[in-house]
């Protein structure tokens, strides 16, 4: 599983530290991402998985109801638009973690990296 620290030195500096579980053989991107819309436009993905096709669907649907103005510097696995870690130009700091439930996911259901970029890019850190 992943793990996630945070250390707050003071009010002005904080540190966050993320890593990730994924498989070595699993590729991530990271990159500096300057426009998210014209990433989920220009296929997001380098490999793209069938049992994501309704998922990807969803995102893309509900969207638009965000606003992207955010430059934000990310980690992400190949197969998806989200991200898997990640700092925006404000500072803002994300990292996905794995919440395991007995709950049936929808079909369409979006997933974690996907929810944790949506608002992220959208949020300014205050």
């Amino acid at each position: 599983m992943c793990d996630t620290l945070v250390y707050f030195k003071n009010r002005e500096h904080s540190y966050f530290a993320k890593n990730s579980d994924r498989d070595l053989q699993e590729r991530q991107i990271i990159y500096l991402s300057q426009d998210p819309a014209r990433e989920l436009r220009n296929r997001p993905y380098e490999l793209e998985l069938e049992k994501y096709r309704q998922p990807f669907l969803r995102l893309k649907s509900i969207f638009c109801e965000y606003k992207h103005p955010y430059i934000a510097f990310i980690s992400r696995p190949t197969w998806i638009w989200g991200a898997e870690m990640g700092v925006n130009q404000y500072g803002l700091a994300i990292g996905n973690e794995a919440i395991f439930s007995r709950e049936r996911v929808p079909e369409d259901g979006l997933l974690g990296m996907d929810i944790l970029r949506l608002p992220y890019i959208t949020v300014r850190r205050q």
